[in-house]
């Protein structure tokens, strides 16, 4: 049981991961990137335009981590999005990659 519950959670991370990397490889409204990482504009219009950047995880390595902005309401669907993989996931299974 424990170690089903540790592949999902595993699973979800991974998930989050590579979400948040495609988020952060092109900045809202289709604009190639300028340089590495995308730079907020500097005065948000409302509370769910604020920016906030997090350091994220890179998937195959323990120590390195990618720096990701996004709106708080783009954290927020993230998040549920996130939430909707994990229930999926406990109420199906994780996919198998075969080998």
């Amino acid at each position: 049981m424990r170690t089903t519950m540790l592949a999902v959670v595993a699973c979800a991370a991974l998930s989050l991961s590579a979400g948040l990397i495609a988020y952060a490889e092109e900045p809202p409204g289709g604009a190639p990137p300028q340089s590495a990482t995308y730079a907020p504009p500097a005065a948000p219009a409302n509370q769910n335009d604020e920016v906030i950047c997090k350091n994220v995880p890179q998937l195959g390595s323990r120590l390195q981590t990618n720096r990701v902005c996004m709106t708080k309401a783009d954290w927020e669907i993230q998040q549920k999005r996130d939430q909707q993989t994990t229930q999926e996931w406990q109420r199906h299974g994780a996919p198998q990659q075969g080998h």
